[in-house]
């Protein structure tokens, strides 16, 4: 009897830490904005679909609109569309409206692009400071960002970086140098200008 009365009890610590106990029952709105790399909204046919995550295991794939309201809690948020590549992302729904962006990525199988060499060099006040290290850092999606390390001439390369708007952040012996906005474009070898 012991024994089940602390099964039982396990059971409903673990079902209130998914929601708190003020929160059950509770919806809110999501709104899904789908942009390219660049953050231009994309409009077009994309399947967007949620799993709602229980104890870690995700259920049933459901398809939703942009826009839905579902109720409080961990989902796994999948947007595909040609000719991108598919996007996975976990959301908490905690809120009475949250916005979610969903950048695209152009698949190399829909275009001719086959990689690239991305090349800069830091502005003489950041080599002065002693900046070595370089970091490039998708503006809109977690998961694309690159690091580098520059020359002592201030020189430094990137590898294979996906097309799209970035922020270009230098580090150095002060902290940060720069932090830049900048564009890779969908072209083989290209210089990035900073100021």
């Amino acid at each position: 009897m012991v024994r089940m009365v602390l099964l039982l009890l396990g059971a409903s610590v673990s079902l209130l830490s998914q929601v708190p106990l003020d929160e059950a029952g509770k919806e809110g709105v999501l709104q899904v904005l789908i942009v390219d790399s660049f953050g231009k909204p994309l409009q077009g046919t994309f399947a967007v679909s949620v799993r709602e995550v229980v104890n870690g295991v995700p259920g049933k794939e459901v398809r939703i609109a942009p826009k839905v309201t579902l109720g409080y809690g961990t989902y796994t948020l999948t947007v595909r569309g040609s000719p991108a590549y598919p996007v996975d992302k976990k959301i908490t729904i905690d809120r009475r409206y949250q916005l979610v962006v969903v950048p695209l990525f152009l698949a190399p199988i829909e275009s001719p692009w086959e990689g690239n060499t991305v090349r800069g060099r830091l502005p003489a006040g950041s080599r002065d400071r002693r900046c070595t290290y370089v970091r490039l850092l998708s503006a809109l999606a977690e998961t694309e960002y690159a690091e580098a390390a520059a020359m002592e001439s201030g020189d430094f390369v990137f590898q294979n970086i996906k097309p799209g708007r970035y922020i270009l952040v230098t580090l150095g012996d002060v902290g940060i140098c720069d932090v830049v906005a900048t564009d890779v474009l969908p072209k083989h070898e290209q210089e990035l200008t900073l100021p």
